[in-house]
């Protein structure tokens, strides 16, 4: 979980400047400064308490509210989930006792001891046979005693099943019988079939005059902020936003030093003498568990490939002798020692090879002969052509390691194991795969060698010194972000640093590119004293440390021209044209009705549309035009419309009525009132649970106490 680091921030570092009784005098008066604050803070979120972190249904909901579910929850699922996941579900729990458990009350639905026994024993239900381990596992017998015995003499285990299978099964049953009762409302007459039928069925022709927006140039429209911010209010529903801010910050790895590889490089070294000394495995077992190895001690016998080893490691443990120690080495980020405490030979064998991979083709099974050809004669090399492998085996010169026959690998299709056991050491060979064309060189085996070693590997992570260093140059950009009139930008350029940024970060749904574990930064970024150039504190995250600026700052509502200025300028230039178009087609519609007319006077052509239907917004050589082919099919024959600002421009449309365009629709009255309920019972369904927590005003402002 992300800390926020308060120490060595730029304020301090300005501090640390000084020294002796000012420092302590300072000190003190930060702390009751602080203190102060936090103290003021508590009465500011919803205007009692700050433990107020949000409201369901009209009730507030305090920490105390969701720190009952999360020890609930905590107490039943033990070590399964870590506390972000528990305190998310508890806040999803009192959603559902506030508003869906509410609403199941009012219409008296509930779920009968009869309906839980048909559940538990006779039709067992999906869900309590995948709470009971599994449908596989799932043993009727079993599950009817433990329900007699072990619930009835165990109230432990009781309230568990209760809380995690009982309850559960309840909401989840008591939802389908609402979604069904909702479903159950909707209903369909003959009226409405023939209705929906004939919109369906119904074809009709049009003949189109328009223009397209990009006849006018953009350059065309004058407008200040005052014209945008009087279009926002005009169409405020459209505009309508979230609340969200923007973000510019920096991103310090904390990265091993060359001092921090050295001294884990030292400890390793430290226990290889004690390790070569011990006599037997179980002085090698007890050895690596004090001194805390990342690698314990399991007593297994691995095979080629099974060791978790680097290669080249790997292959040093096959090729030594018992008792021996290989090491210090590095084994990716750790540095290791090794001893062999013993080898075994198993009944499975283990083969190695290597491969290039050519992508299906016409000649790739020519080109994977050429390729032989060419690495046998000397002309090219395996390891060059291997390179340009699509596989992850490109970084590794094609080699596909140690496996068994009936391993399984993502790297090594059947076809291919199944050739190279049937090969030996050296030998070349071309097979067809799902994945593609291989050249395949089998690189050893078959063995069936085994090897037991004990390990003691030291991870190569940054020392507290090295996070001091990072912090500090962390600090330093903190400092002069918050004390400078240089943008964040430079600054961090000056510094040479890259800087990224988090757009629209909601605290609804945030996430900010690149981080995880980001709760620090958003209840920074939405605190009520971040305004728009406020800097944060330095933050640690993991083995980061992180310095913002707040950039953006967008309210919940109707949004500021700022905000969406590309947006909305760009709608505004074209509703602008729209009115201008539409006063030119009005000028020729004047002076005649006739399309030919008004098109001549536009320097236009008419649009013959054929046929347009409801369920299309799509009009034939024009485009998707939504309100013209609403418009159309409200027209009688040679009713003419008022111009109509479209998606791609402004249109006149005149109405040709009704046309045929092939055989007539069969019309069956009862399997269109069917299609009809089924359409929207769907619909319904899949809302039901929306419209409930929409209603139930849910207000969720627990980022600000990091809840």
């Amino acid at each position: 979980m992300a800390v926020n680091k308060n120490e060595e921030t730029g304020v301090i570092m300005k501090i640390q400047k000084h020294s002796g009784c000012l420092l302590i005098v300072i000190g003190l008066a930060m702390l009751a400064f602080l203190l102060s604050d936090a103290i003021d803070k508590r009465f500011n979120l919803f205007g009692s308490t700050s433990n107020i972190v949000g409201e369901i249904a009209g009730d507030k909901i305090s920490t105390q509210d969701i720190d009952a579910e999360f020890n609930n929850l905590k107490e039943l699922y033990g070590g399964n989930y870590d506390d972000k996941t528990l305190r998310d579900e508890a806040w999803k729990t009192l959603i559902q006792k506030k508003i869906i458990e509410t609403e199941h009350a009012k219409l008296g639905l509930v779920t009968s001891g009869e309906e839980l026994k048909d559940a538990y024993l006779i039709h067992t239900d999906p869900f309590v046979k995948n709470r009971m381990g599994g449908s596989e596992q799932f043993d009727i017998a079993q599950f009817k005693n433990y329900l007699e015995t072990t619930l009835r003499d165990n109230d432990t285990a009781r309230r568990k099943f209760l809380e995690i299978i009982e309850n559960p099964l309840k909401d989840m049953r008591q939802g389908q019988r609402y979604e069904e009762l909702v479903a159950a409302s909707v209903y369909s007459n003959k009226i409405d079939a023939k209705y929906d039928f004939n919109k369906e069925a119904r074809n009709v022709g049009a003949q189109v005059v328009g223009l397209p927006y990009t006849s006018i140039s953009d350059s065309a429209i004058e407008f200040d902020d005052s014209d945008l911010k009087s279009y926002i209010s005009k169409n405020a529903k459209k505009y309508e936003q979230e609340e969200s801010r923007d973000i510019k910050f920096v991103v310090f790895n904390v990265a091993p030093s060359a001092k921090d590889s050295m001294e884990a490089k030292k400890r390793v070294g430290e226990v290889y003498q004690r390790l070569a000394e011990k006599k037997s495995t179980k002085e090698d077992s007890i050895l690596v568990m004090k001194n805390h190895t990342d690698r314990p001690f399991t007593g297994m016998y691995l095979g080629h490939g099974e060791t978790g080893l680097a290669a080249n490691i790997e292959d040093l443990l096959f090729s030594a002798d018992t008792g021996q120690v290989i090491g210090p080495i590095l084994n990716e980020n750790s540095f290791g020692v090794y001893k062999v405490t013993g080898f075994k030979n198993d009944s499975v064998a283990f083969m190695r090879a290597r491969h290039i991979l050519f992508p299906f083709g016409e000649n790739s099974e020519t080109e994977a002969a050429q390729a032989m050809a060419d690495i046998k004669s000397g002309k090219k090399s395996f390891e060059e052509l291997a390179s340009r492998n699509v596989d992850n085996t490109k970084n590794t010169k094609g080699d596909l390691g140690w496996f068994k026959k009936d391993g399984f690998s993502d790297n090594i299709p059947s076809d291919v194991k199944n050739k190279v056991f049937a090969s030996s050491v050296g030998q070349y060979f071309v097979v067809k795969s799902n994945k593609g064309v291989h050249l395949v060189q089998v690189t050893g085996g078959p063995t069936t060698k085994t090897v037991q070693f004990a390990a003691y590997e030291r991870s190569i992570s940054p020392s507290g010194e090295t996070h001091k260093s990072t912090s500090n140059r962390a600090s330093e950009l903190q400092y002069k972000a918050s004390s400078s009139k240089e943008s964040f930008e430079d600054l961090a350029q000056k510094m040479n640093l890259s800087w990224n940024k988090g757009d629209k970060i909601s605290p609804k749904n945030p996430a900010i590119p690149g981080l995880t574990e980001i709760d620090d930064i958003v209840r920074w970024l939405f605190s009520d004293d971040t305004k728009v150039g406020s800097v944060s504190n330095v933050i640690r995250n993991n083995n980061k440390y992180i310095v913002a600026i707040c950039s953006v700052i967008r309210e919940e509502g109707t949004p500021k021209v700022d905000d969406i200025r590309e947006v909305v300028t760009a709608d505004y230039i074209k509703h602008k044209k729209a009115e201008m178009i539409a006063k030119q087609i009005d000028e020729a519609l004047a002076k005649s009705k006739d399309a030919e007319a008004v098109a001549k006077a536009l320097n236009v052509t008419v649009t013959q549309v054929p046929a347009l239907r409801f369920n299309s917004n799509e009009v034939m050589n024009i485009g998707a035009e939504p309100k013209l082919v609403g418009a159309a099919l409200g027209l009688k024959a040679g009713a003419i419309t008022e111009p109509i600002e479209g998606t791609g421009g402004v249109y006149v449309v005149w109405g040709v009525g009704d046309v045929n365009v092939g055989d007539p629709m069969d019309y069956d009255a009862k399997l269109t009132k069917e299609k009809i309920n089924q359409q929207v019972s769907g619909g319904l369904r899949d809302n039901v649970v929306n419209a409930l927590m929409e209603n139930g005003n849910i207000i969720d402002k627990r980022y600000k106490l990091g809840y």
